[in-house]
Order: C-alpha cells, then structure tokens, then sequence
C-alpha cells in the first residue's frame, strides 16, 4: 500500500481521529497562547526586547521540555492517558488564565514567566501521553504513518494559532497589555475545548494495562536516570551514534540562533522599534514559512527514504 493509502486507513479510525482532534486543538491554542505570550514579552512599546532578554525566555520556557521530558513516562505508564489528557488540559487553562491576570496587573516578568514555565510543563506532559496513546487507537502496522501524522498536523495548528494569534490582536487594535491579556484567556478557552474533546475518549481505551506490573514511581524515576547515564555511554562508543546526536545538536544550536535573531531583526530592524504590530506580524510570517516546512518534510522525507540513504536524506 501507498503512503497515502497507509494516511487514508489511519484516519478512517474513530479512536486516532478522536485522539487527534485533542493534539490538534492543544497545539492551536499553544500557538494563540505562544503569540499572545511573545506579543507581551518581546513586541510590547512598554518593553525593549535585546539578545539576552529573549535567549533568557526562551531558555526558561524550553528548559521543563529538556529537564521533564525524560521522566515523564514513570507517570504515563502508571495514570490513566485519557485522565492526563482531560485534567492536564483543565490545568493548562487555568494556569493560562492566571497569566492573563498578571498581564493585566501589570506584575513583574518573572512572574508571568513562573507560571509560564507551569503551563509548559504540563503541555510535555500532554504531548508524551498523545504519543503513547498512538498505539492504543490504531493497528501495529500504521503506527509509524501515524506517529508521522499527528505530530505534523499538530505543528501545522500550531503555527494556525499563531497566525489566528496575530489577527486577534490587530482586530483588537494591535499592542498592549489588556490587548495580550485577552489573547492569552483565549487560548485558556480552546485550552478548555481540548479537554472537554478528551472527554468523548473511553476512561481506559489509550491505557496503560490495569494489570501492569511496574515498581514504585520512585525506583522508577531512578532507574530511568540510570538508563540515561548508560545510554550517553553507549552513545559515545558508538561512532554512528555520536555523529547523529551531534548533528542534530548542532542543527538545534543553529536553529535557536536564528529564532533569536528573527525576533531581534523583526523588532528593531524590519520595523521601527515604536510600532511593535509590525515586528510581530513579520515574525508570524517567519513562522508561517517554518510551518510550511515542516508539513513539506514530512510529505517527502518517507519518499526520499526509499531511494537514499539517511545520511544522504539527513545532509540533504
């Protein structure tokens, strides 16, 4: 069968499409919440965004991806996955409206930023629950076309929030406190929307098995950072290995390079630094075109795979 034959029987199941409306929902409001979040930090008059200033949020909102990301299956193998989904989706919406209140208090950074860093967490904790849940909902044999679907039509309703994100806030005059206030309680909303969507799962269809033997979250927690300090060994006893996780650092290295400097040169260079509405929707455009490239990625790297190499797919 067809790559896209292997699509079309991936979404005609019930269970994958129930399961993908609520990453695809999240992700939009992760994108009007990240636009609305940017808006206030680094796109506000009332705020002049520099190099370090921008690389010190970025750090602080990317930091539980990296900290948390490891340990985050103890919890998915030992709660129910549909429960995660609902409450850690009424959570993010909570914590997202208390950041709409500090930005309408007008409370300092490191506030909204805490809080932030709360909500984030709890969306790696959503994402790897999403992904554990993939095999749950469809056949052992389409679970890698769709664990290449959902996570490319999440970032593509990513980078739709993002662009909704922009509109908003020009239909609602463009930069200010209560203008980004009101973005950030509309993303608590469809935050909301994709827990009630979660609701319409079975309690126990994404797992895990009741009957699962595991031992203590604790132990397990150990075990885990264990296996991480073994796995960094192997790593680098393994020449093939090490080239990969090098290459994809350096490619990650690069990649934020150029984020940060996409906001610089959108905020003090491509517009006047006195009108923020145009760094942002300069921006928003930036991300559009990433967004794109994501979704052309992941359409032609299966095909590219079949006649070259991955060293050849991944150089390319």
């Amino acid at each position: 069968m067809s790559y896209v034959g292997d699509v079309a029987t991936v979404l005609r199941g019930s269970g994958f499409r129930r399961l993908l409306s609520v990453r695809m929902v999240g992700q939009l409001a992760d994108g009007v919440f990240q636009t609305a979040l940017a808006s206030y930090v680094l796109f506000s008059p009332e705020r002049q965004a520099d190099a370090r200033s921008i690389a010190i949020s970025f750090a602080i909102l990317l930091l539980p991806y990296c900290l948390l990301g490891p340990f985050v299956g103890v919890f998915i193998d030992r709660w129910s996955r549909r429960q995660i989904l609902v409450v850690t989706n009424f959570l993010r919406a909570v914590l997202v409206a208390v950041i709409a209140l500090i930005a309408l208090s007008s409370a300092p950074e490191v506030a909204l930023l805490s809080v932030g860093v709360l909500a984030i967490s709890a969306n790696r904790l959503v994402l790897s629950a999403l992904g554990a849940s993939i095999p749950r909902v469809v056949a052992l044999e389409n679970v890698v076309t769709a664990n290449a679907i959902a996570p490319t039509l999440g970032t593509l309703c990513t980078v739709t929030g993002a662009g909704l994100g922009v509109g908003l806030r020009a239909v609602l005059g463009g930069a200010g406190d209560t203008n980004d206030a009101i973005l950030i309680a509309v993303a608590a909303g469809i935050y909301l929307c994709a827990g009630a969507l979660a609701l319409r799962i079975a309690y126990s269809a994404l797992g895990p098995e009741p009957s699962q033997e595991l031992p203590p979250a604790l132990q397990a927690i150990t075990e885990v950072a264990r296996e991480l300090r073994d796995g960094i060994g192997a790593i680098r006893e393994n020449a093939d290995a090490s080239v990969a996780f090098v290459t994809t650092g350096i490619q990650r290295f690069c990649f934020g390079i150029a984020t940060v400097s996409a906001v610089l040169l959108a905020r003090n260079t491509f517009s006047s630094s006195t009108d923020p509405n145009g760094g942002l929707t300069g921006l928003a455009q930036v991300l559009l075109v990433v967004g794109v490239g994501f979704f052309v990625g992941a359409v032609i790297t299966p095909e590219l795979s079949r006649f070259f190499a991955p060293q050849k797919v991944i150089g390319a």
